[in-house]
């Protein structure tokens, strides 16, 4: 047989065989979703009145009151922080800051943190801080979240995951007078597939 056709017949053979293969495979165009990372998301499991792997922390000038509440999104427990005598800072109940209990995140992908809550308060804020080599540091806030009669979610996606992060943690910070409420923490990892 010619080379010719020797040719043709084998650029044929690979043709049709790229398109078998091809044919046979999906290309997802959405986003990857990961499951959450977050220890003890609901707050049921708690020591002495503040939820396992989470941290109550505020700075600034004005009375901060924790409880737990039965007043819940689900399950039995929830945090409440009611703020008085407002002048200055936040109060928010985060992932504490350690390697066992905030979230592993990864460089160069994009999270969802949410959060569910109500509030009394319309001075709210989605906040997240990272963690990498110069240690915990605050890294954005996400949203503003008005007052909610009702369980409301908060969820927002953070911008791209800077290189040397390995860690986030995130909640809802509360800069006003008035009581906040908290329940059911989660993160999902999200990352825009490329076209096939």
């Amino acid at each position: 047989m010619p080379h010719f056709f020797t040719k043709q017949l084998s650029k044929t053979f690979i043709t049709s065989l790229t398109v078998l293969v091809l044919t046979g495979l999906s290309f997802p165009s959405a986003a990857i979703a990961a499951p959450s990372t977050v220890i003890n998301p609901g707050l049921e499991q708690t020591t002495a009145t503040v939820p396992n792997c989470f941290t109550q922390g505020g700075w600034g000038n004005h009375n901060a009151s924790w409880t737990l509440t039965n007043d819940t999104h689900s399950g039995a427990v929830a945090q409440s922080l009611t703020t008085s005598n407002y002048i200055s800072g936040d109060n928010k109940l985060m992932m504490s800051e350690n390697a066992d209990c905030a979230p592993d995140v990864t460089p160069g992908m994009t999270y969802q943190p949410s959060v569910w809550y109500k509030s009394t308060s319309a001075a709210n804020s989605l906040t997240v801080f990272r963690h990498s080599a110069a240690g915990w540091t605050y890294w954005t806030d996400l949203m503003a979240l008005p007052a909610a009669a009702v369980w409301t979610n908060a969820t927002a996606t953070t911008a791209v995951v800077p290189a040397g992060t390995d860690q986030i943690t995130f909640g809802i910070s509360n800069a006003g007078n008035g009581t906040l409420i908290t329940d059911d923490y989660a993160l999902n990892q999200t990352a825009i597939v490329p076209p096939p």
